[in-house]
């Protein structure tokens, strides 16, 4: 595999996933633990829906011709980052509750809550699959580059909830994570 394509796996991983470090941050700001084998069932749903998106845009790919298949990739990837950093715009600031709080003092996430979280987290994943699949990536490079990271920025952000760089990751994850899907957008669209 060529140095170029890891990068973009490695920047596809990244940016699809920066959205994990917020989740991972917001649930240790309540104070709620997400474990390591919850963290791999989330990340084994982003996983699939990335490799099956993967597959779709390989499948998509196919069909169009190679220049127009990277100007597709072009502008999934940027439309992602885009609606990113819109959300990022739009949301509001949310309370966190006082990580003294008895009621969420200390808990790790539930079975349907870790579930429901990989479903969630996984509508990225799918479209990212799908821009690295037109683009000819496969489904497995894909999908182990998107869960592989996936996993780390859940639990980096789930660690980093109890740092000082807590309240600075959580206003800027939304930008980083928008910006980086741009970024591999326009590699796309001149590659």
């Amino acid at each position: 595999m060529a140095v170029e394509t890891l990068a973009l796996l490695m920047l596809l991983g990244i940016g699809s996933n920066l959205d994990n470090i917020g989740v991972g941050l917001s649930y240790g700001l309540r104070n709620v633990r997400i474990p390591h084998l919850q963290n791999a069932v989330i990340n084994g749903i982003g996983f699939l829906f990335a490799g099956a998106g993967a597959a779709a845009g390989h499948f998509l790919g196919a069909f169009a011709a190679p220049h127009a298949a990277g100007w597709i990739s072009a502008f999934i990837f940027c439309s992602l980052g885009l609606a990113a950093v819109v959300r990022t715009i739009r949301s509001p600031r949310e309370a966190i509750p006082h990580p003294s709080d008895p009621a969420r003092s200390g808990r790790s996430i539930g079975s349907w809550e870790t579930v429901l979280l990989g479903l969630a987290l996984s509508a990225t994943n799918a479209a990212s699959g799908t821009g690295a699949g037109v683009s000819g990536i496969g489904a497995l490079p894909a999908g182990i580059a998107i869960g592989l990271w996936g996993y780390l920025c859940l639990w980096w952000g789930n660690a980093w909830s109890r740092s000082k760089a807590a309240a600075f990751l959580r206003r800027h994850g939304g930008w980083a994570s928008g910006l980086l899907l741009i970024l591999v957008g326009l590699h796309q669209s001149i590659a």
